[in-house]
C-alpha cells in the first residue's frame, strides 16, 4: 500500500520505543495489537473494522461478531490507557506523540511541536466553516488587496521550494501456517507474492521490517522460478532469530554449513536491507542496516534454472502452529548495486547487461572503490559518456545515488534516451550549483543544489507517459522540478541509465569524478503466486 508521510521513519522509531517500554512489556497481545494498528496507519489506511483486527491479531474466525465480542474494543481502551500512562512517565520528553482517537482504530502520530494535521499519519479532520472576520472600517481596499497579493506570492514561492514526501510502496504480510520446501507446497496464496522477471546480471534489493518470535516464523526476499527452484534470503526463528540464505533445486532445499547464522538484531524491530546479486546461474547475498554500507552473507549459491526467475517476497510460519505475525517490505527494486561488488571485479562484470555509449574522445566509465566512476578527462572540452539499458514499456521509476562535485561545465546524473531526443536529470555548476531537468534542445528547469554538494538521490518517473523528475538529500523528502515531458517526444525505442558530460570553453583541467552507488528501478506491484 502507498503512503506519503515524510516522517514515517521517525514514527516507526517512536512505535518501537513505546513497544519496548515498561508499560507494554507485560502484554504481548497488546504489543501485537498496537503494531497492527500502526502499520495500517503507516500504509495510509483511514479505517479498520473490528472483524479485520480480530482475525489479524486475535486469530478469530469468520464467525467473529463485534456485537457479542468486545475484545477488540477492550484492547483499544487498554491501549489508550497505556499510551496515556507512557507519556505521563517514560515518554514525557518524547518528540513524537501517539494517540488512538475515540471510536477509531487508526492511531495518530504527530510531532509534539506541530498540530496533528501538519504531519500526522491519519486522516485529517474536515475543518468547520470559518466565521468571517468583522470588516475594519476605514481600511483602504487597495492596501488590503496588495497585502493579500503579497502573502499569496510568498506562500506560492515557499510552496514551489517545499520538499515533498517520497511516495513508496509498502507490501504487508500476515504470516500463517504453510511451507514451500522439499516438494511441500502448502502456502496460502498471499504468503508468496511475485513481481517481474529479472535479468541475468540484476540485483534485487528490499528493506524488510520483521521480528519473528516463534518457531519457523520466516520472511524475506526470493528469486522464484517455480515451487521446486528458488533462491531465498531472509529471517527465520529457529530457537532464536537467524539469517538464512539458501537454495531449493529440483524439489530439494539444500542446507550446507553457512546457510544459517545467528542474527543479533533480529528482534530489535529495526529494518534490515536484503539484496541478492545474480550473475547468470550464480547468486550471492548482501545485508545492510542503512542501504548504503553492505556486507556479504552466506555461501555463493548456484541455481541452473530452465525458466525465467521472478522477484518474490515471502512470509509464513512454516510447519508450525505459531501465531500470525507481521512483515513489511518497502524500497523493492531491480537494478545494479555498484557498491556491492568485490574489489577485484572487472568493469565488464560490474556493468554486464548495460550498453556503454561514448562520444568521440570521451573517457570510459570505470568501476572503482565500490562505485561506478565517470572520470572527466582534461584533454577534451566537450563530450558525453552514457551507460544505458532498455526501459520497460509500462510506467516506471528509476533512481540513483550520486556523489559528485560539479565544476566548470561538468555534469552527471540520470538519462532517458530515445531515437529522437534525450531527457536527463543532472547535477552541474549552473548558477553556482543546480539540479536540472532537461529535455535536450527544447527546455529545462533548474533548482538550487544543496550547499556543499552532498551525495544526492536523483529520481525520474514515467507516469502515464509523462516524464517527471525530483531529487533528495536524505531519501525521505524530495523536491520536484517543474518540467513535464511526454515520453513519446523522445521516440519509440527507450533506454535509460547514467550519464556524465562536460561542456566548457575554459582551459582544460582535471575535475573530480562522478561516483554512482546504484541504479534502481522500483517494483510497484506484486501478485499472489497462485
Amino acid at each position: 500500500m502507498v503512503h506519503t508521510t515524510a516522517n514515517v521513519e521517525l514514527f516507526r522509531q517512536q512505535l518501537q520505543r513505546i513497544l519496548s517500554s515498561a508499560e507494554f512489556a507485560s502484554s504481548r497481545q497488546l504489543r501485537e495489537y498496537f503494531q497492527y494498528l500502526a502499520e495500517a496507519a503507516f500504509s495510509g489506511r483511514t479505517q479498520l473494522e473490528q472483524a479485520e483486527i480480530a482475525e489479524g491479531v486475535l486469530h478469530r474466525g469468520k464467525d467473529f461478531n463485534p456485537v457479542d465480542d468486545a475484545s477488540v474494543r477492550k484492547l483499544a481502551t487498554l491501549l489508550r490507557q497505556k499510551l496515556a500512562a507512557y507519556y505521563a512517565g517514560e515518554g514525557t520528553q518524547d518528540e513524537i506523540l501517539v494517540t488512538l482517537p475515540t471510536r477509531s482504530y487508526i492511531p495518530v502520530f504527530r510531532s509534539r511541536e506541530n498540530t496533528p494535521s501538519a504531519d500526522a499519519v491519519a486522516p485529517a479532520p474536515v475543518p468547520a466553516a470559518a466565521t468571517p472576520a468583522p470588516r475594519r472600517r476605514g481600511a483602504p481596499a487597495a492596501f488590503l488587496a496588495l497585502a493579500l497579493l503579497g502573502l499569496l506570492l510568498i506562500a506560492l514561492a515557499a510552496y514551489t521550494r517545499r520538499p515533498a514526501p517520497l511516495p513508496h510502496l509498502v507490501f504487508h504480510f500476515a504470516t500463517a501456517a504453510g511451507d514451500i520446501m522439499h516438494r511441500d507446497n502448502s502456502l496460502s496464496g498471499n504468503a508468496l507474492q511475485l513481481g517481474p522477471e529479472i535479468g541475468p546480471y540484476d540485483h534485487v534489493t528490499v528493506r524488510m521490517t520483521f521480528s519473528p518470535e516463534r518457531a519457523t516464523q520466516q520472511a524475506g526476499l526470493m528469486l522464484y522460478a517455480d515451487a521446486d527452484h528458488y533462491i531465498k534470503l531472509g529471517r527465520q526463528f529457529n530457537s532464536r532469530v537467524q539469517l538464512e540464505f539458501g537454495v531449493e533445486s529440483a524439489g530439494r532445499y539444500q542446507k550446507p554449513a553457512g546457510t544459517f547464522a545467528y542474527d543479533p538484531l533480529g528482534q530489535t524491530g529495526a529494518p534490515l536491507w536484503l539484496s541478492i546479486r545474480r550473475q547468470q546461474s550464480n547468486f550471492s547475498a548482501l545485508l545492510s542496516t542503512d542501504g548504503i554500507h553492505w556486507e556479504p552473507f552466506g555461501n555463493q549459491l548456484e541455481l541452473p534454472v530452465p525458466t525465467p526467475l521472478r522477484v518474490a517476497l515471502y512470509a509464513h510460519n512454516g510447519r508450525s502452529n505459531a501465531p500470525s505475525t507481521h512483515a513489511a517490505f518497502d524500497h523493492l527494486t531491480i537494478g545494479t548495486e555498484f557498491h556491492s561488488f568485490p574489489p577485484a571485479t572487472a568493469f565488464a562484470d560490474a556493468t554486464a547487461g548495460w550498453r556503454l555509449l561514448r562520444s568521440p574522445e570521451s573517457p570510459a566509465a570505470l568501476w572503482d572503490n565500490h562505485t561506478l566512476l565517470f572520470p572527466f578527462d582534461a584533454r577534451d572540452k566537450n563530450y558525453t559518456t552514457s551507460l544505458l539499458r532498455p526501459a520497460p514499456p509500462q510506467d516506471w521509476t528509476i533512481s540513483t545515488r550520486l556523489d559528485f562535485q560539479s565544476l566548470h561545465g561538468a555534469a552527471a546524473g540520470l538519462t532517458v534516451h530515445g531515437e529522437r531526443s534525450h531527457f536527463r536529470l543532472i547535477r552541474w555548476d549552473l548558477d553556482g550549483g543546480s539540479i536540472t531537468a532537461e529535455h535536450l534542445g527544447h527546455k529545462q528547469a533548474n533548482l538550487p543544489d544543496y550547499g556543499g554538494e552532498p551525495p544526492v538521490l536523483l529520481r525520474i518517473q514515467c507516469r502515464n507517459g509523462i516524464l517527471l523528475s525530483s531529487f533528495s538529500r536524505d531519501g525521505l523528502t524530495f523536491e520536484e522540478l517543474p518540467l513535464r515531458v511526454p515520453l513519446r517526444e523522445l521516440g519509440q525505442t527507450i533506454e535509460y541509465g547514467l550519464e556524465a558530460s562536460r561542456s566548457t570553453w575554459s582551459a582544460p583541467q582535471e575535475y573530480p569524478p562522478a561516483r554512482f552507488s546504484f541504479f534502481h528501478r522500483e517494483i510497484s506491484s506484486l501478485t499472489p503466486y497462485r
